[in-house]
């Protein structure tokens, strides 16, 4: 059975009016990316890629608005701590910054793509969320402001990407603690031949059956169905939305498996956002739609490596004594460990008990 976030109350929806003039005046404030918002849409679309692959896999991020300088930040530590010397691709919004040219031309193996001339020309962003009251303002403001880089996740799945087999997609907020190689190492390899590999929203021993128990793990619960009450029923007809839905912080995926190269799935992928958007939370629940209900090719990212303590990725670091890889974050740690833990490392999806969640620094 598919628990779905009730409707706003009646005595609510003044709130949520008052919520959504308040989205309306800080989208009229946000600022252009790349300049002014008189950049034309030539300009916009200029210089597709600058560079050229030189390996079998690609690291990739998005560099929009003020992420520019975090996805800066992201190859300096993915060439340092990461010990990456691969194909490292950002996709930008617009015209190419003096500051990412002079990066491409400095470094090697550094690809630059403007993510705009990955879509077809006069592609529109997608309806925005109504954001109902209990989103909250905080909340509202982070989602249109990264709305853009939202929709622009849909271009990884362009045939651009094709150049390369494995795409190692990372956010660029993004940590990275230790050398990355295992990424693209045997076991990770294999695991993602045909598949597109994610966290599940909650790491658990069987995520089906922690779906089924907790609903806000749910696909469900990443859409808003006050927001438009007939397309979110005509959404439950059409889609499993009791499956779980996977963070898109940091996807692994074999692109020959997974895109078109008629660009057939950028184009559905597209036409699902602009159908949902609407209800949408983010780019999160259109790919979860996609890669997991519709076309099953999503699996969960193996939690730890083979015969190791190293953990690929979690959002914050949560097992005592494993060695993350990569995090969502930079801080977070909550606690100290729980001295009445169960032993971190007794099955290869092992996730500690709530009591547990408490990681040491890395």
């Amino acid at each position: 059975r598919i628990s779905a976030p009730a409707p706003v109350p009646s005595d609510r929806q003044p709130e949520v009016l008052s919520a959504v003039l308040r989205v309306r005046a800080l989208q009229a404030a946000l600022p252009a990316c790349n300049g002014s918002r008189k950049t034309s849409t030539a300009l916009a679309r200029r210089a597709v890629v600058i560079g050229e692959p030189s390996s079998r896999w690609a690291v990739a991020t998005i560099a929009t608005c003020s992420w520019e300088e975090r996805a800066l930040a992201l190859l300096a530590s993915l060439r340092g701590t990461g010990r990456y010397a691969g194909d490292a691709v950002i996709m930008h919004d617009g015209a190419a910054s003096p500051r990412l040219r002079r990066v491409q031309e400095d470094e090697r193996h550094v690809v630059l793509v403007n993510a705009r001339s990955l879509f077809e020309a006069g592609a529109r962003l997608p309806p925005l969320l109504c954001y109902g009251v209990d989103l909250g303002l905080r909340d509202m403001r982070k989602r249109q402001v990264a709305r853009r880089a939202y929709y622009f996740k849909m271009a990884l799945f362009s045939h651009f990407w094709l150049r390369w087999q494995r795409v190692l997609y990372v956010d660029a907020a993004c940590a990275i603690h230790r050398p990355i190689g295992a990424f693209f190492g045997e076991q990770l390899w294999a695991a993602s031949e045909s598949r597109l590999l994610a966290n599940p929203d909650e790491w658990n021993k069987q995520p089906a059956r922690d779906a089924a128990q907790r609903p806000s793990k749910q696909l469900a619960a990443q859409f808003e169905p006050q927001c438009d009450e007939g397309r979110f029923a005509a959404l439950l007809r059409s889609a499993s939305l009791g499956d779980v839905s996977f963070q898109s912080t940091l996807m692994l995926y074999d692109t020959a498996a997974l895109i078109d190269s008629s660009d057939a799935t950028l184009g559905a992928l597209t036409r699902l956002y602009h159908a949902y958007g609407r209800i949408a939370s983010g780019d999160q629940a259109i790919l979860s739609l996609y890669f997991h209900s519709l076309r099953r090719q999503y699996a969960a990212l193996p939690y730890r490596l083979d015969r190791t303590n190293e953990v690929p990725y979690d959002f914050v670091p949560v097992v005592r004594g494993a060695r993350y890889i990569i995090t969502a974050w930079r801080w977070g740690w909550r606690k100290r460990p729980d001295a009445t833990c169960e032993p971190p490392w007794n099955s290869s999806s092992w996730r500690s008990r709530h009591s547990c969640d408490a990681p040491s620094p890395l």
